[in-house]
């Protein structure tokens, strides 16, 4: 039974002294249950007797409460929750620990979230949990390359309370900092500096049993692959950490329950693999009391073995089992209340001068009809507290009959404009003001303020959808919606849908905030596959994210199954794109032929194109690039398409045009960010060393300042490969700053140039010595198949031959890289570059070449320039 909040008492103001009592109906058997069942946890504890490391142990941490919908199951794990708290034995204050789960919550169905969600409320026995948090560390490098874990935990509704209430983020930082022995300088500053660093230290020290060489499966764990099926064993470190606690204290050992309710969703809506997850992790923390409510019996202990779920059969779950009735913990059957039962709460909930306000015939009838079902009893309540904040005395004929009748007869009390919320509401798992105003645009805000007030519905904290209808509440109103005058056909539910996906779309256009925009995308991608409605809006925001660098926040596109039409398009669009950014081009260019083949809007098809032309640059292809990007000046995607052929035009040494192109591509956004980098390629390849270095250092601030790693990390390898030739003792600390950000991003054709900027500062500083690293180029240019790269490499060796003299081996790297690069058809400047270090500086008096660069100001003096730096070794500013 609820404990109620009779709200709407308020909205007019109740008469005759009625007073509102919240009330919880006791379930004593139930209530009992729970109490034996958390004594044999501590019993078992006590004893040590919970081995996390024993797989073949039949587990008996399971307390199950099942029954029908509106029977009171969520409010008695609300009150089992209670209880933990107050029932706390003597010394055991400050060891319990309570997580609540609600699978009805938005964000509940990600196993990442779940398991976050867990380990936040963990951190209240102690900051450092060593075998997940440096597991979790791998895992996120891995699987998440380029999101920062704060963002994901300040936009997750499931997490973001509990890890900003126990500092999830810091101790997160304590545990990797402890193993690497490295200082990340704060949790802000960890995606920045590379969580890898920390991770690989942390290989390190475990494959040399320096840390954590009696955690069985920890070495398994963070070398497996970084997927979902390999997070789902993580629940086994989480137990382990806490046994290592639970030892040290074993008269008196830490608890911990972990409450899962509205546990159909698990076994109904949701996936198979998600249940068997969830399985894993409750079978993987033996230590853990877990308290399930649902709608229906767990089958676990009847399950055939090998049936879908990994843990099957009664040996497994003996306790689960139904020939066990009477050990605890097992599986309750939660029925409806007693008339006795009902009985007290009506007395009790309104009273009048000390006195039951609801007189006796009524509640006779209200438990005649309410059979036990307690959101029956709620909504009875709440229809006798509007009748008496209207000055109606409420009558016998006011109540009684089925379930929907009470839901017509509350949809009744409420203004038309209320009803036409009420029924908005309905359509959605979770909503908010904006939402309902979408649904009904004629509804005032004050009119929705009192809306949100009713008590019929429920607030969910933490989430921007704020405020849900119980399911049975949602069916009623849809069943019983037909007996009303003014309800709602299934087309005014589809036009309600679509009105608000359309606002959705325009809230998405003005939307600038990433993580706003991120949550209006979500909740518009849950309509458009239930509506299969365009999905032209989804496709601008998801470019929108990629340009202003939150890729991270594209995941949700992927989660949900199409597999024909616009959607299945949007998804293949942006698979590719994260491929493309993983470094898996050819994997990427798959996606977006898939991406292509489905079709879509105007914006998509372009989208897709661009996309698969950027793939076919990175691969060396960029004639096949161009004629893409040609083909798309004149649409939706003309602004990217111009760019990157001014970059084109820049790879060819016509800088004055590349120029104009990225002065006009110019902005904030990820393609502004773009942009600027090209106007600092063609200062660096014109020998503006200063304006370079200048240039790369604001882009490396203003992609931190926006959070994009890999526009960041790619204006620090614009700025080594600038500062390698006038200041080559700082190559090396921005080299190192930039792989730790790309162990985050990975791109194998920046760490290709970061190897190039180290091999040229060696050059530079020893030309003699210089030979390995100059090798080294070369060899991380064939291992990731970058043509571009062996480009870098014959410049570097044309640098050492000039410096050292030696013209013949000069001659060939000139030859080579001359070429090499009129064959691809990009990079063309970098002949009559490293010419102009052994020839006469007067040959610049000479006719110009057809297809020579068009410098920016005289050619002679950017020749000079070049000269000067790469035979004198000046430090001078070059301007």
């Amino acid at each position: 039974m609820a404990s109620i909040s009779l709200r709407s008492a308020f909205l007019g103001g109740i008469k005759a002294g009625v007073t509102t009592e919240e009330v919880f109906t006791d379930r004593v058997d139930e209530q009992t249950a729970f109490l034996a069942a958390a004594q044999a946890m501590r019993a078992d504890l006590s004893a040590n007797a919970a081995c996390v490391d024993d797989p073949t142990r039949p587990r008996r941490n399971v307390l199950v409460y099942y029954g029908v919908g509106g029977i009171g199951k969520s409010a008695l794990s609300q009150r089992l929750e209670n209880i933990l708290w107050k029932e706390v034995p003597e010394g055991a204050k400050g060891r319990r620990v309570a997580v609540r789960i609600d699978f009805d919550d938005e964000g509940a169905a990600d196993i990442e979230a779940v398991l976050w969600r867990i380990r936040s409320a963990l951190g209240s026995l102690g900051p450092v949990w060593k075998a997940f948090d440096l597991a979790f560390a791998w895992y996120w490098s891995e699987s998440h390359p380029g999101e920062p874990i704060n963002e994901f935990l300040d936009r997750s509704p499931l997490v973001r309370g509990l890890a900003r209430q126990f500092d999830l983020g810091g101790q997160f930082v304590d545990s990797l900092s402890w193993a690497a022995d490295v200082s990340f300088g704060g949790f802000a500053g960890l995606a920045q500096k590379g969580i890898l660093q920390g991770v690989r230290a942390v290989k390190d020290r475990v494959a040399k049993r320096q840390i954590l060489a009696d955690c069985a499966l920890f070495e398994s764990i963070i070398t497996a692959s970084a997927d979902y099926d390999t997070l789902s064993y993580f629940p086994y470190l989480l137990a382990w950490d806490l046994n290592n606690r639970i030892k040290k204290d074993l008269a008196n050992p830490p608890e911990v329950v972990i409450f899962l309710d509205t546990f159909e969703q698990v076994t109904g809506k949701l996936s198979v693999s998600f249940q068997n997850y969830l399985q894993r992790l409750v079978y993987l923390m033996p230590n853990v009391l877990f308290v399930v409510t649902g709608r229906n019996r767990l089958d676990w202990a009847e399950r055939a073995d090998g049936a879908e779920l990994d843990y099957a059969g009664q040996r497994s779950w003996p306790l689960l089992h139904h020939s066990n009735s009477t050990v605890e913990p097992r599986q309750h059957l939660v029925g409806y209340l007693s008339d006795v039962d009902a009985e007290s709460y009506l007395r009790t909930a309104l009273t009048r001068d000390g006195e039951p306000a609801i007189a006796e015939p009524i509640r006779h009838r209200i438990v005649e009809g309410a059979r036990g079902l307690p959101l029956y009893l709620d909504l009875s309540v709440s229809h006798f507290v509007t009748l008496v904040g209207h000055g109606v005395e409420p009558g016998l004929d006011d109540f009684g009959g089925l379930l929907v009748a009470v839901a017509s007869r509350v949809m009744r009390d409420l203004s038309h404009q209320e009803r036409e919320l009420a029924r908005a509401a309905s359509l959605f798992d979770r909503y908010n003001a904006q939402v309902l105003s979408l649904a009904v645009p004629a509804a005032s805000l004050g009119v929705i303020g009192r809306f949100l007030v009713r008590p019929f519905q429920t607030a969910v904290a933490g989430s921007t959808l704020d405020h849900c209808l119980h399911s049975c509440m949602r069916e009623a109103i849809v069943e019983g919606d037909g007996q009303l005058p003014d309800g709602w056909t299934d087309l005014d539910r589809a036009r309600a849908l679509d009105r608000v996906f359309d606002g959705l779309g325009r809230l998405a256009t003005a939307q600038k905030d990433t993580a706003a925009l991120g949550e209006i995308m979500q909740m518009g991608l849950k309509i458009a596959f239930q509506r299969g409605t365009s999905a032209t809006w989804l496709t601008s925001a998801a470019l929108s994210l990629v340009n202003s660098g939150a890729i991270g926040r594209l995941a949700p596109i992927i989660s949900y199954q199409a597999e024909t039409g616009e959607l299945s398009s949007l998804q293949n669009l942006v698979r590719g794109i994260l491929l493309r950014r993983a470094g898996k081009p050819t994997e990427a260019l798959v996606a977006l032929d898939q991406a292509e083949v489905a079709g879509g809007s105007e914006l998509l098809t372009a989208a897709i194109r661009v996309h698969r032309a950027h793939v076919l640059r990175n691969l060396g292809h960029y004639k096949q690039a161009v004629a893409i990007y040609s083909g798309q000046t004149g649409g939706p995607m003309a602004r990217e398409a111009t760019l990157w052929l001014g970059d084109y035009k820049y790879l060819n040494g016509r800088f004055n045009e590349a120029l104009d192109a990225a002065r006009q591509c110019g902005g904030e956004d990820g393609l502004g960010r773009e942009a600027a980098r090209l106007q600092a390629h063609v200062m660096r390849v014109n020998a503006m060393f200063e304006q370079a270095r200048r240039a790369y250092q604001d882009l490396v601030e203003r992609s931190e300042v926006a959070g994009d790693l890999p526009a960041q990390a790619k204006a620090l390898t614009g700025l080594a490969q600038t500062v390698c030739w006038i200041d080559p003792w700082q190559v090396d600390q921005i080299c190192s700053q930039a792989e730790e950000i790309l162990s985050l991003v990975p791109n194998s054709v920046e760490n290709v140039k970061l190897t190039q900027a180290r091999a040229i500062a060696a050059v530079i500083v020893d030309a003699e010595g210089s030979s390995p690293l100059v090798e080294k180029v070369k060899a991380a240019a064939l291992a990731v198949e970058y043509k571009g790269g062996l480009n870098l490499y014959d410049l570097a060796v044309c640098l050492r031959s000039a410096r050292m003299g030696e013209v013949a081996e000069f001659e060939k790297a000139a030859t080579s890289l001359q070429a090499r690069t009129a064959e691809q058809g990009g990079n063309t400047y970098w002949a009559p570059i490293v010419r102009s270090w052994v020839e006469d500086p007067d040959r610049s008096a000479s006719p110009r070449p057809a297809n020579a660069p068009d410098w920016l100001g005289d050619g002679a003096a950017v020749a000079s320039r070049w000269r000067d730096v790469a035979l004198n070794g000046t430090q001078e500013h070059f301007v």
